[in-house]
């Protein structure tokens, strides 16, 4: 609510950007010599709402526990939803200031990630508060400040070594509450007719802290994804400074067309410091297979780590207008410098011997000057038929992450051992651990690569757009990105030549039950032993790459004759390397990896994926009479394709097989349609009272966003299915 204007980039950035992705500008609401009001609420009650729910869906399979709860289990609790802003003149033509607060509190049956299996309900909160001051010195000057704070809170979070966990009771949860805040000083000043400086520095900073709901012992298993016992006390801030300068100017007439410049420069400090008060109960988690001891991971902890980023970079674009050809043209600058502040380690029960850690001033530094350029050429100078095309190259900000990777006082330190549970007293003891598969932090056995070079994306892009007749456009386009380079943490005492050690691990197929029909065997490799220690090094991977191609079409109506509509379709191709998608992991754990999800560390990871996926969206507008508009919303999406997965014990640990490629099966198309009526009303010429209707899934249509990948019990189990119909009433009023 705060917000006058929001502008998405997803494709086509300018050398303003400095990284892939997609670009977000939020521009606040400022007071001005009027006083304004604005309040907006939404409220949505569990009786407003359907079931949707299959018997398959909630009814248990002999000796398997339901997929759900009941037919309840994936509605709505409550929700409401309260902005109230205000704005005015602190000082006539000189001062204004501009204030919102929001309330938001979310309630559902089922966690959006993971299920927690006792019935508990599921809350969220958020609060937030949002100021501005302008002030005016003279005609040429402004200055602006700015603050927004917000704090969420979700006293049941889930959270897991395995992914997607099914918590056996609230118990295993955690308790988060942490807040985050943006804030600025900002100068803005004009020249003439011509020029504009822009002069800001600020901060955007969080503390995103969780903390154990129990103390009792940890135990998740990686077949079944059920987890018992308490949590982790952990705790991560975040502090990014900025400091911005740019100047715009236009000129015309000049080397035959007319130009805007604009020349800007930036510097980041950035520092992320993740504090482990403690690892779970007695620094352990135990890791079952299927139920059975498998590994024990013992943390070393407490810790606080200390990571750090610089970041200094420059830009010059000018857009250029001559005759029908539009050139936007520009080149920008980065430097990132990853170092690591002084720190120290405490004493504990796994890392028995305190110590400290000097600064590095500079881990590694990288430095990069990339192009942009785009063009928009109107076909037959009349604005009807537009053709537009994008090239850039975009440097990954290797963020406080790249440092973490060799940081001795890592954010994460602890050690995974094979473990049997000797003495079968269903608990880790001192001295029961076996081999070492794998170890983070805690001794400094973790390095840079010499050679290391940045990732970045290639991305191309060319539309065409045409009016067809009035007021209706038809857009055309594709897109083209490409991620090189990429890097990971690999364990160079490991290499996959040492994995050469045959063996045959039972796929147990479809029913999950081995000794039936449809069992299969998978060619796996054990590795040597003695089987090596760990020495860590962030490293280019060869042929870690990702290439991802759309075609988008969109025909649009602009309002008039009383309606609007858009119809608009999308097709993508992907090809990347990946270990986990919709929170089904299948490959072995990676650290430190720059592109999607991790090049395979060993060869019984199959991590390279090739799929493909559609989207199509239609939307209008109707103006019914009676000053009541109706608008529906139509989504259809494809479904998540994915393959069956196979956990199997081997002589290093747990590995994940994944027995199908990506591709092989498909999770449900997902449809959803949507419809809102609102009507607006104008008191006494001032104040403007909007009343709407919402009702979601009109169709009351139930697909699993979510089923459950791995091989054995809960194989094919859904753990997220789209909530049921429910209506949504709000009110606004501005003044």
């Amino acid at each position: 609510g705060s917000f006058e204007e929001v502008f998405i980039g997803a494709a086509a950035n300018s050398a303003e950007m400095p990284v892939p992705g997609v670009l977000t500008q939020f521009v606040g609401k400022s007071g001005g010599n009027r006083f304004t009001g604005s309040l907006y609420f939404d409220y949505e009650n569990e009786s407003w709402q359907g079931t949707n729910l299959t018997p398959e869906q909630v009814q248990p399979k002999p000796n398997v526990a339901a997929a759900f709860r009941s037919d309840e289990a994936n509605r709505l609790a409550g929700y409401k939803n309260l902005n109230l802003g205000t704005g005015g003149p602190a000082v006539k033509d000189k001062l204004w200031y501009y204030y919102a607060y929001l309330f938001q509190q979310n309630e559902v049956a089922q966690p959006p990630s993971g299920v927690i299996r006792d019935g508990t309900i599921f809350p969220t909160k958020l609060i937030n508060h949002t100021g501005k001051v302008t002030y005016s010195l003279g005609t040429n000057n402004k200055f602006i400040a700015y603050l927004q704070h917000g704090t969420k809170k979700q006293p049941y979070r889930t959270d897991s070594v395995v992914g997607n966990p099914v918590h056996i009771t609230k118990d295993s949860t955690l308790n988060q509450s942490s807040p985050s805040w943006v804030f600025k000083g900002e100068y803005q000043r004009t020249f003439g007719g011509n020029g504009f400086l822009e002069v800001r520095g600020g901060q955007f900073g969080y503390n995103f802290g969780m903390i154990t709901n129990t103390d009792a012992p940890r135990y998740e298993d990686t077949v079944t994804l059920e987890v018992r016992g308490g949590g982790r006390d952990w705790l991560l801030k975040r502090r990014r400074n900025q400091y911005t300068a740019a100047y715009s100017w236009f000129l015309d007439g000049v080397f035959g067309g007319d130009h805007n410049f604009k020349l800007g420069a930036e510097y980041q400090d950035e520092t992320g410091n993740t504090i482990w008060n403690s690892g779970y109960a007695n620094q352990v988690v135990h890791l079952l297979s299927n139920g059975r001891p498998n590994q024990v991971r013992l943390y070393a902890t407490p810790s606080s780590a200390k990571n750090g980023l610089k970041n200094y970079s420059a830009f010059l674009t000018d857009s250029f207008q001559f005759k029908r050809l539009t050139l936007n043209v520009g080149a920008r600058f980065d430097r990132y410098t990853v170092w690591l502040p002084e720190q120290s380690h405490e004493a504990g029960r796994f890392f028995p011997t305190a110590q400290t850690f000097a600064e590095v001033s500079s881990v590694k530094t990288f430095n990069h000057v990339v192009p942009r350029f785009g063009a928009v050429y109107d076909l037959q100078g009349n604005g009807k038929t537009v053709l537009k095309a994008n090239f850039g190259r975009f440097y990954f900000n290797p963020g406080v992450n790249l440092a973490d990777s060799v940081n001795p006082n890592t954010s994460d330190q602890y050690s995974v051992y094979a473990w049997t549970d000797p003495n079968g007293n269903g608990a880790y003891d001192v001295g029961e651990e076996g081999v070492l598969t794998q170890r983070f932090g805690g001794t400094q056995n973790a390095f840079i690569d010499e050679g290391l070079t940045n990732s970045y994306t290639h991305e191309f892009s060319a539309f065409i757009e045409r009016e067809l007749i009035t007021n209706v456009g038809l857009r055309v386009g594709y897109v083209w990105k490409k991620d090189y380079n990429g890097y990971q943490t690999m364990n160079e005492l490991r290499p996959s030549s040492l994995f050469n050690v045959p063996v045959n691990v039972v796929d147990p197929g479809v029913d999950g039950v081995a000794g039936t029909s449809d069992d299969g065997t998978i060619r796996a490799f054990n590795i040597q032993t003695p089987i090596p220690g760990s020495r860590n090094v962030t490293t280019n991977v060869d042929g870690y790459e990702g290439t991802y191609k759309t075609l988008e079409v969109a025909l649009n109506k602009r309002f008039s004759n009383r309606w609007s509509a858009t119809l608009s379709y999308s097709y993508t191709k992907t090809a990347e390397f990946a270990r986990a998608y919709a929170g089904n992991a299948f490959g072995s754990a990676v650290s430190g990896s720059s592109l999607a999800g991790g090049a395979p560390n060993n060869p019984n990871d199959a991590t390279f994926n090739e799929f493909d996926n559609w989207n199509i969206k239609a939307h209008g507008t109707v103006d019914v009479g009676w000053g009541i508009r109706v608008t529906p919303v139509i989504k259809a999406q494809s479904g998540q394709p994915f393959g069956r997965i196979v956990s199997a014990s081997l002589n290093y640990g747990t590995q994940l097989f994944l027995v199908e490629p990506i591709g092989t099966r498909r999770q449900e198309n997902i449809v959803a349609t949507d419809v809102r009526a609102e009507k607006y009303f104008t008191l006494a010429g001032k104040a403007k009272i909007g009343a709407f209707i919402d009702v979601f899934n009109l169709m009351n249509a139930n697909p699993a966003f979510n089923l459950n990948w791995t091989t054995g019990p809960r194989f094919l189990f859904p753990s997220a299915v789209m909530p049921p119909r429910i209506m949504k009433l709000g009110i606004k009023v501005d003044f």
